[in-house]
């Protein structure tokens, strides 16, 4: 069973490719993980939200996950584009947190100023 344990422990030390930086803040939503940085923030949606799979709409699966956040991303850049920055594609390999193209992406995270 695919679980995003080893990227929430990654951007919770603050490495995310070459980047480290000192987490501020980490605030767990229904939907998602939130990790406050200095200069950006980093959300992760979940895909082992049981009410939100049941009750909302089910991002458990890879594709439709990625599909949402996405979506989410250029919905909300389109509104603040001043915060909404980025969107990386992401992997862990060999204990590292990896920006990568998306044939060998995990997960999305957007970026935010802070």
């Amino acid at each position: 069973m695919y679980t995003q344990r080893p990227i929430l422990d990654l951007l919770a030390l603050g490495k995310l490719g070459d980047e480290t930086a000192s987490l501020q803040k980490h605030i767990e939503t229904v939907m998602s993980n939130v990790f406050v940085f200095p200069e950006r923030t980093y959300k992760l949606y979940k895909n082992d939200n049981a009410f939100i799979n049941k009750n909302f709409r089910d991002i458990s699966g890879k594709n439709e996950r990625l599909d949402f956040t996405r979506r989410d991303f250029l919905w909300n850049q389109e509104l603040n584009s001043d915060i909404y920055v980025g969107l990386k594609a992401v992997a862990v390999i060999d204990g590292q947190l990896c920006v990568v193209d998306d044939a060998q992406t995990q997960e999305y995270i957007i970026l935010m100023n802070t």
